[in-house]
């Protein structure tokens, strides 16, 4: 491989990175960590919105496609916290979901004692 160094970029060719730890490091005016997607004031994304997006473009929204990797590369730090927002935003769906399957459990448990109080009052005319 070969490394060269010049105007505060590495670079490596022919040849991997191997490492034990690597941090990078950000600059909080310039990058958006996505704590924000948890704020009361966060307008998570429909899934019918998504799943519109995802036909038409082919990608998740707010991750590069494929082509725009192969041509631009990869941001490391952009990209861990763009698959942090999905991750997030999974889980917002998730808890969604979850409250209502709850809330269907409970109505169908209600609907089925009606249905036996109605059946017990049927047997006994």
């Amino acid at each position: 491989g070969q490394i060269s160094y010049g105007g505060g970029d590495i670079r490596i060719s022919g040849g991997g990175v191997i490492a034990e730890k690597v941090v990078a490091t950000v600059d909080p005016a310039n990058f958006t960590w996505p704590d924000y997607v948890f704020e009361n004031t966060y307008a998570l994304p429909s899934l019918e919105s998504v799943e519109s997006y995802i036909a038409k473009e082919s990608h998740l929204p707010g991750i590069p496609s494929a082509d725009e990797v192969y041509q631009n590369g990869i941001d490391f730090a952009k990209m861990d916290a763009s698959i942090l927002e999905k991750v997030e935003q999974l889980m917002l769906y998730t808890i969604e979901q979850n409250k209502q399957l709850q809330q269907q459990n409970d109505e169908m448990a209600k609907l089925r004692a009606r249905i036996a109080e109605l059946e017990s009052q049927s047997s006994n005319k």
